[in-house]
């Protein structure tokens, strides 16, 4: 039976105002098999946690990122969860996005305040906008999105993945057995090399009764 693949994602939204989208998000990715990564509790606050999330991004196979009405927290850049959008199209990470498509339905609590992170939430959207972007209006809307796109984009852009510890013995078997494979292929070659006839091989003999 062949090793079963299991892909990880990584998740970026902000946190407080999305919690139930996320735990729908998090379900659906669990239904496709895959590993969901969130950062939300790792806010990009100073250099040495960013440099720890863009290990997690550097190691995930696809990136989702969710935008609502909330930019977040400021990272050392000046940017959120742009920061971590930014980044994984720098390193060529497969990406999804999913944007709220009925803002102003969006309960004044959930959203921005202060009119200069109003301003880059808004000018986030636009960016992501620019490529692949799905949009929703409700956590479970959001999950079925997330799964659709996420399968498709599997099947254009395949990820490296990992395989469950105790199905790695199989993998190892295989590559063993391709390893002698290899070698006996490699020792018959030698032999067809070194075939030669036998001296005299090419003598008439007569024999008379």
């Amino acid at each position: 039976m062949p090793a079963e693949i299991i892909y990880s994602v990584f998740v970026s939204s902000t946190f407080d105002d999305l919690r139930e989208e996320r735990g729908e998000l998090q379900k659906a990715l669990l239904q496709l098999k895959c590993f969901p990564i969130g950062m939300e509790l790792f806010p990009s606050s100073d250099d040495e946690t960013w440099e720890f999330i863009k290990r997690q991004i550097d190691r995930c196979d696809y990136y989702v990122v969710v935008i609502a009405g909330r930019y977040g927290s400021l990272g050392p850049s000046g940017l959120s969860t742009e920061m971590e959008y930014d980044y994984a199209r720098s390193i060529g990470t497969p990406i999804l996005a999913f944007i709220h498509g009925d803002p102003a339905q969006i309960p004044a609590g959930l959203t921005e305040q202060d009119q200069k992170c109003r301003e880059n939430l808004e000018s986030f959207r636009s960016k992501t906008k620019r490529s692949i972007a799905k949009t929703y209006t409700n956590p479970h809307e959001l999950a079925v999105q997330v799964m659709v796109s996420l399968v498709s984009l599997m099947e254009s852009k395949l990820g490296v993945g990992f395989i469950r510890a105790n199905q790695t013995v199989d993998a190892i078997k295989y590559a063993d057995l391709m390893e002698e494979n290899n070698r006996l292929k490699d020792e018959v070659n030698k032999l067809q090399r070194h075939n030669t006839r036998f001296v005299g091989a090419d003598e008439r003999l007569e024999l008379t009764f």
